[in-house]
């Protein structure tokens, strides 16, 4: 037992998962309705995440956020569960002069869905909204 709390901790600390997110992670492996025991230790706790993790991903959407005026430059787009929660979203601004350009301000995906490909799928996004309004897309710092 002892040998598996140090394999948790240490993936947590590989992970640089905190607090809040580990509780995230816990919340989401004790509402498994295919774990049918009495009793849960916490290493048990994690066992199925990734199929779990993978479930929720194959279900994602992106939906595209626009300015409720439109004056308003600012712009966001979200990683959407099948079930409504947002795993991760981008942000980013328009511009008119001196070229049509969307510069993109920020972009998150949550801790525990990270390196599964969803933040390329949010940049691709990014790319194509760009590309269809024929403006420039321009990236700094992610």
């Amino acid at each position: 037992m002892k040998s598996e709390v140090l394999e948790i901790r240490k993936r947590l600390k590989e992970g640089r998962t905190s607090l809040k997110e580990t509780l995230s992670v816990m919340e989401m492996a004790l509402e498994d309705p295919f774990k049918e025991k009495d009793v849960l230790f916490p290493h048990e706790m994690f066992e199925g995440l990734d199929e779990l993790i993978g479930k929720t991903l194959r279900g994602t959407k992106i939906a595209h956020c626009g300015p409720e005026k439109k004056d308003v430059p600012f712009h966001t787009f979200e990683i959407h569960t099948e079930g409504g929660e947002c795993l991760g979203y981008l942000n980013m601004i328009y511009y008119r002069s001196p070229l049509p350009c969307y510069y993109l301000v920020y972009v998150e995906v949550l801790s525990p869905f990270r390196g599964r490909g969803l933040g390329g799928r949010i940049l691709q996004s990014f790319r194509e909204f760009a590309e269809e309004r024929k403006a420039i897309g321009l990236l700094d710092n992610i």
